[in-house]
């Protein structure tokens, strides 16, 4: 378990939103993925992670969304 709230690898805060998609190394992950999608994904600014993916469900076609939860 970690003592603090900052990230590890980045030092941020973090959160699930951060550790998915905005930390430097997932950021690397998602380089590799469709910019459309990997935009889409971070406009959606639901804060709650379950709600996010139920979002993400009704708003991106059912490929994409397989790939982000694959990659996820």
């Amino acid at each position: 378990m970690a003592t603090t709230s900052a990230c590890s690898l980045c030092g941020g805060q973090d959160s699930w939103r951060h550790s998915l998609l905005e930390c430097n190394a997932s950021r690397c992950v998602w380089a590799l993925s469709e910019a459309e999608m990997v935009e889409h994904m971070l406009a959606t600014s639901e804060p709650d992670a379950r709600l996010w993916l139920f979002a993400m469900n009704e708003s991106l076609p059912p490929e994409q969304f397989q790939l982000m939860i694959v990659t996820l």
